[in-house]
């Protein structure tokens, strides 16, 4: 809430909220180790001496559906970088390749197969039903995120999804859809998509150099993603 409060006005008397913050520690980092740092976690480090910080991070299956719960958060922090456009194209960019990954897999460049390797399956309490279930939670968050050439590809994504799935039924909310072909798309629009407008949103094709036109494979091939993203 600090962070979200001081991308409103970068009032810095807002982010002073030490006071409120609790299982703190402290220790020493020797040349080598590496740190694993969980997701949204304020950290600071002292040198003691000339060295150099390298950093990285690694989003499994189950941090992507945590990581929807905290696209506010991002939103305000895309809000106060340094090329904070750039960054926010790019995020949009991986999240699209990655659902387009877990729902629906790709078809190999190389090879001109299907490559379901990153696909999700049905299992009972698994990670596809956990998304399902999430997704009418984090739809509007998702979509005040995106612009409306990004938005489309989402839809294009669930929308493949849905109507491949096996079944009748939405397997978000289960209702029973007669017509996947002709009316699943409709369906997903009407129920499962945000209904309010939402203005000022970032295209990943707007800012990304070398993306030209509209469509489903341009904003999802500009970014490398499939291994950096989606790892088990």
């Amino acid at each position: 809430m600090a962070y979200e409060s001081f991308s409103e006005d970068f009032d810095k008397a807002k982010l002073d909220v030490t006071h409120e913050l609790e299982g703190g520690i402290i220790f020493v980092q020797n040349e080598g180790e590496c740190l694993c740092i969980p997701p949204f976690c304020p950290m600071m480090s002292f040198a003691t001496k000339t060295s150099v910080l390298g950093t990285y991070s690694t989003i499994t299956y189950d941090n992507y559906i945590s990581m929807l719960r905290k696209l506010p958060l991002l939103k305000a922090w895309f809000t106060t970088e340094l090329a904070g456009e750039r960054k926010q194209s790019e995020f949009n960019c991986a999240m699209l390749k990655a659902l387009d990954l877990m729902l629906n897999g790709e078809i190999d460049p190389e090879a001109g197969e299907f490559d379901d390797t990153y696909k999700l399956s049905f299992t009972e309490n698994g990670l596809l039903r956990t998304l399902l279930c999430t997704w009418d939670e984090v739809k509007d968050d998702v979509v005040a995120l995106i612009g409306p050439m990004d938005a489309k590809v989402m839809k294009d994504i669930w929308s493949a999804f849905l109507i491949e799935s096996k079944g009748r039924e939405c397997k978000i909310c289960g209702k029973t859809i007669r017509n996947k072909q002709k009316l699943m798309r409709k369906h997903f629009v009407d129920n499962h998509w945000p209904k309010q407008k939402v203005t000022e949103r970032i295209d990943s094709m707007e800012v990304l150099e070398g993306d030209e036109g509209e469509g489903h494979e341009a904003p999802l091939e500009s970014v490398e993603v499939m291994e950096d993203i989606l790892c088990e």
